[in-house]
């Protein structure tokens, strides 16, 4: 194939995909991530608590998409963003997947397959409240594994004209296709700066400036009290070229750290973050907070409720919280709703104590207000989901 030829693939393909995503406003030029924080930050601190119960909530329901709500939410840089109110009775639906760690391998003989649970649900708006129902679950299936491991996912993301979910095991970037179940192998993540032969362990995902952003748990990995790695503080970049970089993001996760006074030898575990265009600002609900070293037992009961709210560049943090304290659960996703010009988001808590793992789910504002009616919690299933975003009219879900 010649220069002239490949030249005119190479733009044909790229025209193409750029077509399939009609609201991904990204452009080739996107601006470069966040800059450094001020190591001067400081956090204003809300301890307020709500109560909270577990009902059951799985209730057959019919899909009603709202287009107009649907369209503001996913992925837009900061140029083109155009605000829209969530409208009376609105329904949004959403889904969530599933991390099932060691048993997401079926051990069947002869059959090597490896699946995760994809569960759809809606949120419904009444004007000062929304409530949760249930619709619809399925497998999702890869053959694809890394000593004999694999679909352990942790985050779901729309970006770049499909769904993508995360292997926090494999280091695998999957596109999802909901309406199937079926998964497709698209990017291998590798741990740290890159150069190393470690995956990524990625439990996060947002989209920054039309760039994909990819984080693990942003603290070092500690033996006996000692760091012997640091890979979690550093966070994945691709950009829509498919681009990948690898940026150092140690001074991010210092800051919010120091903000919430768990500097080492103590410790914040992230799953949950997204970033807000409309408010400008870094969302993070840690999974885990510690003041204490990190112990693999006392891990288990270290959950947390806070809610940290990053301006662009960290140098302006606030720690609010979501709900009571509850030491066995913690957060593991969060998205902002459509058509809420980022004033309410949803967001996944688990709950992992040995073999009993459990998932919740709640709706709440910027302010950390809880805006679910009648229970401010809804109860998923005995099943740790790991993340969530909401479907449109994308692929014909």
């Amino acid at each position: 194939m010649g220069l002239f030829t490949t030249v005119a693939v190479a733009i044909a393909c790229l025209s193409i995909g750029w077509a399939t995503r009609p609201w991904l406003d990204a452009t080739l030029g996107a601006s470069s991530p966040a800059g450094v924080p001020n190591t001067n930050s400081t956090a204003s601190v809300n301890n307020s608590t709500n109560s909270t119960s577990l009902p059951p909530a799985l209730v057959n329901a019919t899909v009603n998409l709202n287009h107009n709500a649907l369209l503001c939410v996913h992925n837009t840089t900061r140029t083109k963003r155009k605000k829209r109110d969530l409208e009376m009775n609105s329904t949004l639906p959403f889904a969530l997947v599933a991390d099932l760690d060691r048993n997401s391998n079926r051990m069947k003989p002869h059959e090597w397959e490896w699946f995760s649970y994809l569960k759809v649900g809606q949120i419904l708006w009444d004007g000062h409240q929304f409530d949760v129902q249930w619709i619809k679950k399925l497998d999702i299936v890869s053959s694809f594994n890394t000593r004999n491991r694999s679909m352990e996912l942790s985050e779901l993301t729309w970006w770049n004209g499909a769904y993508l979910a995360v292997c926090d095991y494999t280091g695998v970037l999957l596109k999802i296709r909901p309406t199937t179940g079926e998964a497709f192998p698209r990017f291998v993540l590798a741990d740290g700066d890159g150069k190393t032969g470690r995956t990524l362990k990625g439990e996060w995902m947002t989209v920054y400036d039309g760039q994909l952003f990819i984080g693990g748990h942003g603290k070092e990995w500690t033996q006996d009290g000692k760091i012997v790695g640091r890979g979690a503080e550093w966070v994945k970049v691709i950009h829509p070229t498919g681009l990948i970089r690898s940026i150092h993001w140690i001074n991010e996760y210092t800051a919010m750290r120091r903000a919430t006074g768990t500097e080492f030898p103590g410790y914040l575990s992230h799953e949950a973050a997204v970033w807000n265009w409309y408010a400008q600002k870094w969302v993070f609900l840690p999974r885990k907070a510690s003041k204490e070293p990190y112990d693999d037992l006392l891990d288990e009961h270290r959950g947390t409720n806070l809610l940290i709210l990053c301006s662009e560049d960290f140098g302006n943090i606030t720690v609010l919280t979501v709900g009571p304290l509850e030491p066995e659960w913690g957060f593991s996703s969060v998205a902002l709703v459509p058509g809420s010009n980022g004033k309410y988001l949803i967001a996944t808590k688990v709950h992992e104590v040995g073999d009993d793992h459990r998932t919740k789910l709640t709706i709440f504002d910027m302010e950390g207000r809880i805006m679910l009616t009648p229970e401010e919690f809804v109860e998923v299933e005995n099943v740790k989901y790991e993340g969530v975003e909401f479907l449109g009219e994308h692929e014909n879900w």
